[in-house]
């Protein structure tokens, strides 16, 4: 099922090695997130 409209859809999580993608919903590591400086 897809979430229709514009915005990105990310979820962030703590779990290690998770980084993927799934209909349009982004999974990213939390830390990684955090400590990015770019983010968009």
């Amino acid at each position: 099922m897809k979430i229709r409209d514009n915005h990105e859809k990310i979820i962030l999580s703590l779990e290690l090695g998770f980084d993927s993608s799934y209909e349009g919903i982004k999974f990213i590591n939390l830390l990684d997130w955090l400590l990015t400086p770019e983010r968009g």
